[in-house]
């Protein structure tokens, strides 16, 4: 699409907008990370073709060069990403061309990013909650961390210490009052080393602090790698955490949810799909039940068996063992590693309980 008439942010932008949308669907607006290219990682997340599905509006902002060199959003800058920030601006402007063009003036609006598009989500979240109906954050920062580049480094790098008060300020000062809030979910690999995963818990402390909610006892369940805890009564804030992910976005080719490429990484879970369940724009990913007299069993092989006989699976020549994502060695390795089944397709490297 055409970037809208005022575009003090210089950004590009692409908009999908399947054939059978009706005016009364949603929005999803998706940032990509550093790096990356805007259709490339709509396409490769899955966003791309659960507008298709659903359907919905897919806007996509595009960095520029001139902007930044690594195709970065400007996060860490209050004159790009605050309240009344170039590129802020420039979205919200786009979502409102796109609404009046293609849908209702009360349509939702939900975004999502990745990395620094998670920390841009993030800002834009803070700055305009009255805007937005829900958001994802994916390996991003909590607003208002970092000031500078470098700043954006030493929060990327060792995490967001403020405490939850002092971060729930930084909330309501960008956001110029105390919401309405949107819904939020939060996302992170626990092999993160790009972003710390720090920032993920300095994330769930911001938006529940802003939100009034209990973090003592949020609910949890656990889905193939990653661990879900839903703060409130109606989960208006949840985390989730996934075992074994490096710095990237969680899809799950063999489910036709994406595929891997830079910073996509395919570790059997699809993002996409749980976050639009959590908007409400999907229907809940359910975890089978155990199958009632269910019991562990285990199986010693070589680590090609356990990949051709889907115990495991293998990237970039290496095997993890499919559910918990253990390590199990390389691919073409001598000998035999023993994996046990605790739940029905949740392996685990070692021997049953």
């Amino acid at each position: 699409m055409a970037a809208p008439e005022e575009n003090p942010g210089a950004l590009d932008f692409q908009l999908y907008v399947p054939a059978d949308l009706t005016p009364d669907a949603a929005l999803v607006v998706v940032l990509h990370g550093c790096d990356q290219r805007a259709d490339e990682f709509a396409a490769a997340s899955g966003w791309l073709q659960a507008a298709a599905d659903t359907p919905f509006a897919l806007l996509a902002p595009r960095q520029r060069e001139d902007n930044n060199r690594r195709l970065c959003f400007n996060w860490f800058s209050d004159d790009h990403s605050g309240r009344e920030g170039s590129e802020t601006r420039s979205i919200l402007n786009a979502v409102d061309a796109v609404l009046a063009e293609h849908l209702s003036e009360s349509a939702a609006v939900y975004v999502t990013g990745l990395s620094a598009g998670g920390a841009m989500t993030s800002n834009v979240l803070a700055a305009h909650p009255e805007r937005f109906s829900g958001g994802g954050i994916v390996a991003g920062i909590p607003t208002g961390c970092a000031a500078t580049a470098a700043g954006a480094l030493w929060c990327m790098q060792t995490g967001d210490t403020a405490s939850s008060a002092q971060l729930a300020r930084r909330l309501r000062e960008r956001a110029g009052g105390d919401g309405p809030w949107p819904r939020v979910s939060i996302w992170h690999g626990t092999d993160d080393r790009v972003v710390r995963r720090r920032n993920q818990d300095a994330l769930m402390r911001q938006w529940t602090e802003a939100h009034g909610l209990d973090r003592d006892t949020p609910s949890e369940q656990r889905f193939g790698m990653g661990l879900r805890r839903r703060y409130g009564d109606h989960a208006e804030v949840e985390t989730w955490t996934v075992d074994g992910l490096a710095h990237g976005m969680p899809v799950d080719a063999e489910a036709d949810c994406g595929h891997e490429t830079h910073h996509v990484i395919d570790i059997q879970l699809c993002a996409v799909r749980h976050l639009l369940a959590h908007w409400g724009l999907a229907d809940s990913v359910d975890v089978d039940a155990i199958p009632s007299g269910w019991s562990c069993t285990e199986h010693s092989t070589s680590t090609h068996r356990h990949v051709q006989d889907e115990r495991a699976r293998i990237r970039l020549g290496l095997v993890y063992a499919r559910g918990s994502g253990d390590p199990l060695g390389p691919y073409l390795m001598f000998g035999s590693v023993t994996v046990s089944e605790h739940e029905p397709g949740y392996w685990v490297r070692g021997e049953c309980p």
